[in-house]
């Protein structure tokens, strides 16, 4: 495939600059978003064991979970069971649902004490994961915009100019993709050994990659997406569900 040399060092310096001005950021959310995947493995870690109930087994969870139902108001929107040795059988939360950054944020923990009675106490909640899962979808970027984070409306940006990133240096690799791509090439310089490895993990990637730009984008300004669906639609169904027997 011939491709002119001043499209190609164009769409190389589109890709070089797209790619240094997002990927710090880009970085922060991906890297957050790994670690939220854990993010009750992270919770029972940075929770002092002193603040859990002892477990209790399968068939006392139903007791617990009755008993919170009918005299927790609150409960019924944020209630957890837990089967983990190293977390209470049930919490709940008083205010929000465990995944802001709010410091007055706290959660119930309920249980059985040694005479086999249902008691509670009220705890702050502890905020790592909370934290991880706000560099996750704002970069670290903190301010708010309505009800928008401010950050999510950059990492949407971001998103953007990393698809223009993403399909640039797909552009720039056409004329050797064939030829170089499998070669990495270690004879050579460590530069070229590490370019290489780039272009590699790249393409095999990419579509992944625009998945994923094209999601945080969506997700950005999904207000503003809706609202222009809706303007050319109006009420009507977009999506129809056909039951399946």
């Amino acid at each position: 495939m011939k491709i002119r040399a001043d499209i190609v060092r164009t769409y190389q310096t589109l890709h070089t600059w797209t790619g240094i001005t997002t990927g710090l950021l880009l970085f922060i959310g991906f890297f957050a978003g790994a670690l939220v995947m854990f993010t009750d493995t992270i919770d029972q870690w940075s929770t002092p064991p002193y603040k859990q109930f002892s477990q209790v087994s399968d068939g006392q969870h139903q007791e617990l979970l009755d008993h919170v139902l009918a005299n927790e108001e609150k409960a019924i929107n944020a209630v957890t069971l837990h089967y983990s040795e190293n977390h209470s059988p049930i919490t709940w939360y008083e205010e929000g649902n465990g995944r802001g950054v709010n410091v007055n944020e706290q959660v119930w923990h309920a249980g059985f004490n040694e005479h086999g009675e249902i008691n509670k106490e009220l705890s702050q909640v502890n905020h790592l994961s909370g934290l991880l899962d706000y560099l996750h979808q704002t970069g670290g970027i903190f301010g708010e915009i309505g009800h928008h984070l401010f950050g999510g409306y950059i990492l949407g940006i971001a998103s953007f100019l990393y698809f223009i990133a993403l399909i640039s240096g797909l552009i720039f690799l056409l004329p050797t993709l064939v030829k170089s791509f499998f070669a990495l090439r270690k004879d050579k310089s460590a530069s070229r050994f590490w370019l290489d490895s780039h272009n590699l993990i790249g393409v095999s990637s990419l579509p992944f990659h625009i998945v994923i730009a094209f999601t945080v984008f969506v997700f950005a300004f999904h207000d503003f997406l809706y609202g222009g669906l809706f303007g050319v639609y109006g009420e009507k169904k977009t999506i129809s569900r056909t039951a399946k027997v």
